[in-house]
């Protein structure tokens, strides 16, 4: 019975984590904070666990744990001998959170195999979801919500020029669709043809989203793909990349006739922003010299000032600067170094795709790392869960 219980934990527990970028749109408002759905589920979940797993679910990863230290020392530090506004606390204990969970629960808790199988699941449910979107959008002028109407939710209001599915927006669903597609290819085998469907439905989502973070991480996958392909095949298969190139070139076309080029390029060099023109790539790095000057402390540079609120928005490579400053660029490096070289195929691509979107969005802090960051660190155990 008791295994049956923790059985049960594990999957919860997993499913969770897989969904949290969707469930982190809703939240609760108590006074003047907002709390997401997720945040909330997961506090439920963690001491339920906890006794559960009789506390023998405290198998630490000590690269998360040198972070969590960083964090933590930085937050006492500030709190006691600077001013710390109540937004920055509240974002460094969540980030605190996160990494706590990643810590202490993933080795024992998180269940590998179905942490993979939720991760397609989600990205191909949410991809046929947002083509379905698109196709009521053009040829009926129909825009239908994917989110909940009874519950609060944070969401871009761009959904009918750019659909984004579940999620909060086009790149959210982007980054985590690229996860998926990531999954099904170093997870494929040549034998499994409903899995190259999936691919194929994906990567078509990735594309009419008209995400610019969409396309480039989708691009990026393909190309770790057919490189590790060709390292890995002495006899290269020439149909197979004879049917991708196709298959690309198909999707130009497409993507040609449908004008989704044409509002990729206004959203980069014109924009999309809440309807009205603006420059989507001057928003993504436009703002960088906002980053490199926010300190005016030795300290501070050295140290970072905390996770504040930004008055900009800035990618993650910079956050890092702000956030921890150059010691935090030292221990961030180390950090994803070592989990690189202790994973494997899977969790490699992972961290790849996640340090190119750091070069132009938040893939690092908040609950972006319970997609990815699980199977990177539990993926050689794998045939254990």
């Amino acid at each position: 019975m008791k295994n049956i219980k923790c059985y049960g934990i594990r999957l919860i527990f997993t499913m969770l984590l897989c969904s949290y970028s969707i469930l982190q749109v809703y939240y609760i408002k108590i006074e003047n904070i907002h709390i997401s759905l997720a945040d909330i589920c997961l506090l439920l979940i963690l001491p339920v666990s906890i006794i559960a797993f009789n506390f023998y679910c405290f198998k630490i990863n000590l690269p998360t744990l040198v972070l969590l230290l960083l964090s933590g020392f930085q937050l006492l530090f500030l709190y006691t001998f600077s001013r710390l506004d109540s937004g920055t606390i509240v974002n460094t204990v969540h980030f605190i959170l996160v990494l706590f969970v990643l810590c202490f629960f993933i080795r024992n808790i998180y269940n590998t195999k179905y942490g993979i199988k939720f991760v397609i699941i989600i990205s191909v449910v949410s991809s046929i979801y947002l083509i379905l979107q698109f196709i009521l959008l053009k040829v009926f002028n129909i825009y239908i919500s994917g989110q909940v109407d009874f519950l609060a939710s944070r969401t871009a209001v761009t959904g009918r020029i750019r659909p984004f599915s579940f999620f909060s927006e086009p790149a959210a669903f982007g980054f985590y669709a690229t996860y998926g597609l990531a999954t099904c290819l170093f997870t494929n085998k040549e034998s499994d043809k409903r899995k190259k469907w999936l691919i194929v439905i994906i990567t078509v989502a990735l594309l009419i989203s008209m995400s610019n973070t969409s396309i480039g991480l989708m691009i990026v996958v393909w190309m770790l793909w057919i490189f590790d392909f060709l390292k890995n095949n002495n006899k290269i298969k020439v149909k197979y990349l004879l049917i991708v190139f196709l298959s690309f070139l198909i999707l130009l076309i497409l993507g040609w006739r449908l004008n989704i080029f044409k509002t990729i390029y206004e959203h980069t060099f014109e924009g999309l922003s809440s309807g009205k023109m603006a420059n989507g790539l001057s928003g993504r790095i436009g703002n960088l010299s906002y980053a490199w000057n926010y300190h005016t402390k030795i300290a501070s540079k050295w140290f970072g000032v905390g996770i504040v609120d930004l008055d900009y928005f800035i990618p993650a490579f910079a956050r890092i600067y702000i956030y921890y400053g150059i010691i935090g660029y030292l221990i961030f490096g180390f950090f994803f170094a070592v989990c690189y070289k202790n994973t494997g195929k899977l969790g490699k691509a992972y961290i790849i795709i996640t340090m190119v979107a750091a070069l132009f969005s938040d893939s690092i802090f908040g609950a972006q790392m319970f997609t990815y960051m699980p199977i990177v660190m539990s993926e050689k155990y794998l045939n254990n869960n």
